[in-house]
């Protein structure tokens, strides 16, 4: 079969998705991610359950399975731990230079605002080595290999 990239280039697919609350991805999420990755795609990101869950690799792609709460003006949530997520897509496709970058979130029409807090990167990283990544700290944010 002919992957989604090597017809299209990059592939990046962005899913709401996850149990509201919840800082584990389920097992169908991981499933679908899965063959997301394996059709071609070069990003999963999601989001929609109001809290970080982990980031992780598969093969040269990366999946993010919810980036918090970035800029949300609904009352719905007091949750304001979110991440940036930044990556470069070299030749090829590969995914590299993968860093999630946390942040306060911009609840009720404030602006996002960066964070220096060292448990805020702690969970994500240990969210993300949970899902098997391999991880390192660049300052505050958490960079997957």
């Amino acid at each position: 079969a002919v992957t989604a990239a090597r017809r299209c280039g990059p592939v990046v697919v962005s899913l709401h998705w996850g149990e509201v609350g919840s800082m584990l991805p389920t097992a169908a999420q991981r499933a679908l991610a899965a063959r997301l990755v394996d059709a071609g795609a070069t990003a999963v990101i999601g989001h929609g359950p109001h809290t970080l869950q982990g980031l992780e690799r598969r093969g040269t792609s990366i999946i993010a399975y919810s980036l918090g709460n970035l800029a949300f003006a609904c009352p719905c949530t007091d949750v304001a731990d979110a991440v940036v997520l930044s990556f470069t897509i070299a030749p090829g496709g590969a995914v590299r230079d993968i860093h999630a970058q946390p942040i306060r979130a911009g609840l009720r029409g404030a602006a996002p605002a960066p964070v220096d807090d060292p448990g805020l990167a702690e969970l994500v990283d240990t969210l993300s080595r949970d899902l098997g990544a391999h991880t390192s700290r660049a300052g505050t944010a958490v960079v997957i290999r």
